[in-house]
């Protein structure tokens, strides 16, 4: 039977930059790499559905980067959708969202500004001993100082500028809860093939797992990019196929997962909080979170495998 596969794009998670400064093809080469492994794993896919998610209001008007975006959505749209294989014709959309998936309401104030910085703490056990004998000079203590309260001088001799005057908070307001709904909500749907997250925010992963319990026979997919959180690879990106985790796996245990899609099963190091091993004659490195003793990643890779994609760069 066909079915639709629904994605959701966290688009401030691939691009944080500006919208002037991404080129274009950079853009059109993230949604046609996300169709290409839609369609490379979900076989009788017959609709692709694009939702694309980020601060896209201040206050009720449209942001600039909103309305850049769309224009540069216009542009793309035709050179990705229908895509024609073997005779069979596979539709889709791509959108940017202002509701959830199933509630009508426009979502404004997704787009925040304030003035100021909030405090920010000193790792003392960092700061060399010259800075800490000089707190006056050391721009370290000197930014700490300022930052104490929004009303804060600036520490220069008769400048009367103060902390929130020069400094603005640029902040996404639901987001997040709004990806974590419609996951559920796609989990929810009939003849849905498979969802497909474009993020490596960890906040979505109660949502996630949720879905999986919601239902459990649906295919997951997360698309994860290059960020030292979570596993890192060089300019590589991971596919992995999710399934609702319960237990928690053991780093010798993680070892002979990845041992399965290793050039050799051999060669597959842990060496500290890393995991080095090749795949395809490249040398892949994966960092483990340093406050865990186990790896998110790989517990949900021994309940049902990683799909490793190397895209073209």
């Amino acid at each position: 039977m066909d079915c639709k596969v629904f994605v959701i794009v966290d688009f401030d998670n691939f691009f944080p930059r500006p919208i002037p400064e991404i080129p274009i093809n950079k853009i059109e080469f993230l949604f046609k790499e996300i169709v290409r492994d839609i369609i490379t794993n979900v076989h009788n896919v017959q609709n692709i559905i694009i939702r694309i998610y980020g601060g896209w209001y201040q206050d009720d008007d449209l942001t600039n980067r909103a309305s850049q975006l769309l224009s540069i959505l216009k542009l793309i749209s035709d050179g990705i959708f229908p895509v024609v294989i073997e005779q069979r014709k596979i539709e889709g959309s791509i959108d940017m969202v202002f509701s959830l998936f199933k509630v009508a309401h426009v979502w404004y104030n997704t787009y925040q500004e304030r003035s100021g910085l909030p405090k920010l703490r000193i790792a003392h056990a960092n700061v060399g001993d010259h800075c800490s004998m000089n707190k006056n000079s050391c721009p370290v203590h000197i930014l700490s100082r300022f930052t104490r309260a929004k009303s804060k001088l600036c520490h220069v001799d008769g400048c009367l500028t103060k902390q929130d005057d020069v400094f603005i908070q640029r902040t996404q307001k639901m987001v997040d809860t709004m990806m974590a709904c419609d996951v559920l909500s796609f989990c929810e749907e009939q003849n849905v093939g498979g969802v497909y997250i474009a993020s490596d925010d960890i906040d979505l992963f109660p949502a996630i797992a949720l879905g999986r319990n919601i239902n459990n026979s649906m295919p997951l997919f997360l698309l994860v990019l290059n960020k030292n959180d979570l596993i890192i690879t060089r300019r590589h990106y991971l596919i992995l196929i999710l399934k609702f985790v319960i237990a928690m796996n053991k780093l010798e245990e993680v070892r002979r997962e990845i041992a399965s899609f290793a050039d050799d099963e051999n060669d597959v190091l842990i060496e500290r909080d890393t995991i080095v091993f090749e795949r395809f004659g490249k040398t892949l490195s994966f960092r483990i979170f340093e406050k865990m003793k186990y790896c998110m990643y790989y517990i949900m890779a021994k309940n049902c495998g990683i799909q490793l994609f190397l895209p073209k760069k």
